[in-house]
């Protein structure tokens, strides 16, 4: 069995404290604690935490493309209902999505980490919008507002969704927020 390289290792360590903690929160030290190696180590990889954050950000444009692609084998209300369980799973692990981590330190981040958010957010919004196009034509999703609208609205409920399931420690908030988002997308609702 291969075991994953140090770099790699650092990387999920990274992640995970940045969805938890956020990007002030953690340090070059918290991630070699958490994989059993010197601090010093770290900088053979990554030469400071900003080059850190932008091999961070690859990682997750390559999860993003992994699971929308596994998950594309789904009607889009159930593409839709997936994301939403993946954010009560970060929920209930004390973590928030990607997006809503990267929001939450983006003024502090250098232009080059957050060009990459930018593009991140929009891969992330261009996929909801293609969802929701195809579920509009499949006579899952309202009609009478676009796409993109639509993909707008689910982003925006997704991240307050978290936040307020952050605040009252309750990742069924984000439950709650779904079912009341579908009765508002869904191709029979009422204006």
């Amino acid at each position: 069995m291969k075991t994953d390289s140090t770099k790699t290792r650092a990387l999920k360590e990274a992640k995970d404290l940045f969805q938890r903690v956020g990007y002030d929160g953690f340090s070059f030290q918290d991630i070699a604690d958490k994989i059993g190696i010197k601090k010093g180590s770290l900088y053979e990889h990554f030469k400071s935490k900003e080059e850190l954050m932008l091999y961070l950000m690859d990682f997750y444009f390559e999860g993003l493309n992994h699971w929308t692609e596994t998950i594309s084998v789904f009607e889009p209300k159930a593409q839709v209902n997936a994301y939403f369980e993946g954010l009560i799973k970060f929920s209930d692990e004390g973590m928030l999505c990607p997006v809503s981590s990267m929001g939450k330190d983006a003024g502090k981040l250098s232009r080059a980490v957050r060009t990459k958010i930018a593009n991140f957010c929009e891969t992330h919004n261009a996929w909801l919008a293609r969802t929701l196009k195809a579920g509009q034509k499949r006579g899952q999703f309202r009609k009478d507002v676009s796409c993109i609208e639509l993909a707008d609205l689910v982003s925006s409920v997704s991240l307050g969704a978290q936040l307020r399931a952050r605040a009252l420690n309750d990742s069924g908030e984000i439950n709650k927020m779904r079912n009341q988002l579908f009765k508002l997308i869904a191709a029979d609702a009422e204006v």
